[in-house]
């Protein structure tokens, strides 16, 4: 029987492994209060804000390289989209719109949901999380990338979504409910996903 490997390839760096190196707890970026869509803080002048910033700095550690520099210049260092442009040669313009654009990505439910769930996976699903959700790839540019189907690679990420909706709406009712309310449930693969998974090899 052929057991899938729950390492990343070679050369391949997981969201997961990049926050575990960097010091961040996954399951604290997964916690009821990070699993709200927070993307009308992607706002240049709304991510300064104290507890915005916060959370930033602690998911944009699972961001690659590029575009974790760009992040921590601006948001967390206070560098301007101005100055930035002036050192890398590109139009102001452009830095604010790639600095939103990564923002609206770190500050969304499903950036938190995968840095925290993406290592209960299949290496196949965790790759598709990764590429979609914390890199930011389109759906066939993930599929090019990943050398994946374009419909697995649609049927893995809709079945993250819907996994994250349902976190989210999981811990609106815990919330409801108090501090002592159970988080329940298994955040892994759900039924749809483990059928295809299992049709597919993935």
């Amino acid at each position: 029987m052929f057991i899938e490997s729950t390492q990343p390839a070679a050369g391949e760096v997981s969201a997961g492994h990049r926050a575990e190196a960097a010091g961040v707890r996954p399951r604290l970026v997964a916690s009821a209060a990070a699993l709200r869509d927070l993307r009308m803080y992607a706002d240049l002048r709304r991510a300064h804000d104290p507890y915005i910033a916060e959370i930033i700095r602690e998911r944009c550690r699972a961001l690659n390289a590029d575009d974790r520099a760009t992040v921590s210049s601006i948001v967390l260092a206070g560098a301007t989209a101005r100055h930035i442009a002036a050192l890398t040669g590109q139009n102001e313009r452009s830095v604010r719109r790639k600095v939103r654009r990564i923002l609206r990505r770190v500050l969304s439910v499903n950036f938190a949901f995968v840095v925290a769930h993406q290592r209960e996976w299949t290496m196949q699903r965790r790759r598709v999380g990764q590429a979609c959700f914390i890199d930011g790839l389109s759906l066939r540019g993930a599929a090019a990338q990943l050398g994946i189907p374009l419909h697995g690679v649609r049927k893995h990420h809709h079945a993250i979504s819907c996994m994250a909706e349902q976190a989210k709406e999981a811990a609106k009712a815990a919330q409801r409910r108090g501090p002592l309310a159970a988080s329940g449930g298994h955040a892994g693969d759900d039924v749809e996903g483990r059928e295809f998974d299992s049709e597919n090899g993935g």
